[in-house]
């Protein structure tokens, strides 16, 4: 996520640097200092791209963000069968979230202390995913797929069906079968349990 082609460029190693020191001390205890060290650069340095340890812990989300929305575009856009564009989706968040567990558990852990700016600019960016997702259904109403309904309701609840079932696997170990569990998260969203 925070690979960058020019192995000089010094703001994405100074993020990568805080990912690491983020993931290890939590945001809180994290020194500027600590993150510099981490990316082999001076403290002066690290205030030059970053004014604040709550701008940086934002630039990174929105770098997190932005690498995970290109892929969910991609995702939508060259799936033409409608439950696997969901299917993708699901399974898209689920493994973004397993491949980057340290710094999705501590953003969890950590979300309700880090002030109002820093709440108002992460929902900000997940506008941009219920957006998509808001799209999504709206598709699929105009298709038949769905019966009408309110999409943007819609879109918060299967976001937030997915964004649940990310929990076991961040804070108790679990290792599920990411394909099989973005299935019957689909299946269960699309056809309801009851009989």
């Amino acid at each position: 996520m925070f690979d960058s082609s020019d192995v000089n460029d010094k703001r994405y190693r100074i993020m990568k640097g805080a990912a690491k020191v983020f993931a290890q001390k939590g945001f809180h205890r994290a020194k500027m200092e600590e993150i510099a060290q981490e990316a082999d650069v001076g403290k002066g340095t690290v205030y030059e791209y970053f004014s604040s340890k709550q701008q940086l812990f934002i630039e990174m989300f929105k770098v997190g963000k932005d690498y995970y929305l290109d892929a969910l575009n991609r995702v939508v856009e060259n799936e033409p069968v409608f439950y696997n564009k969901l299917k993708n989706v699901a399974y898209l968040h689920l493994n973004f979230f397993n491949e980057h567990k340290d710094i999705a558990r501590i953003f969890m852990q950590e979300f309700l202390q880090l002030g109002v700016e820093m709440h108002q600019a992460v929902f900000q960016l997940e506008e941009h995913e219920i957006k998509l997702l808001e799209e999504l259904f709206q598709q699929g109403v105009r298709e038949g797929y769905f019966r009408p309904v309110d999409t943007r309701v819609a879109a918060h609840a299967f976001y937030g069906s997915v964004n649940a079932m990310s929990v076991p696997m961040l804070f108790f170990g679990e290792k599920p079968d990411l394909e099989k569990l973005s299935g019957e998260i689909v299946d269960i969203f699309l056809q309801g349990i009851k009989k």
